[in-house]
């Protein structure tokens, strides 16, 4: 038989903990509860460990709802990583840099892209889609800061001097100017 305490009972009543914890309610406050609702006998101690290991913070979101609010504010509104870390931070979640790139690498935002086939085929996405939004009229006349949000907010994961090339030659494409290219 091995040697320790036997495992606690609480990780039933995990959403439960980690709601009042994140409702502010102090860990002696749910330790009582826990005691008063359902007769467990705990240590606020073990509940602050659990809490650690369940990533329950009052600062941060469970990892889901980050990486969500993460994504959004990458594809939807084009922000880069400083932009991000601010953004959350006014919805009160504070975050380091080296926690938001963990982050990106583990849901798959990469910002670079360092394969010369790579970056071929981002090119040549880029133009197909400059091409297809000249053609329909949507960009004509947007700056290079308006183009590179148009496209984020499209989903296009790629760095400004794309944008601008793209529509450079998606520009001389729809004019007929491709054998000046």
């Amino acid at each position: 038989m091995p040697a320790g305490r036997p495992p606690s009972q609480i990780d039933q009543y995990k959403q439960e903990i980690s709601t009042s914890f994140q409702n502010g309610q102090s860990i002696s406050n749910i330790t009582k509860m826990l005691s008063d609702e359902y007769q467990i006998t705990i240590h606020p101690e073990t509940i602050r460990r659990r809490l650690k290991q369940w990533g329950v913070s009052r600062t941060n979101p469970g990892p889901r709802e980050l990486e969500d609010k993460i994504k959004e504010l990458y594809f939807k509104q084009g922000l880069r990583d400083k932009e991000i870390i601010r953004a959350l931070e006014r919805d009160g979640i504070k975050i380091s840099q080296s926690t938001l790139t963990t982050i990106q690498l583990w849901i798959g935002l990469q910002r670079r892209v360092v394969k010369p086939e790579d970056i071929q085929h981002t090119d040549n996405i880029v133009r197909e889609a400059v091409r297809e939004q000249l053609n329909s009229g949507h960009i004509e006349g947007y700056g290079r800061g308006h183009l590179y949000r148009f496209f984020r907010i499209q989903g296009y994961n790629i760095a400004r001097n794309s944008i601008q090339m793209g529509f450079s030659v998606g520009k001389m494409i729809s004019t007929g100017d491709e054998m000046n290219m």
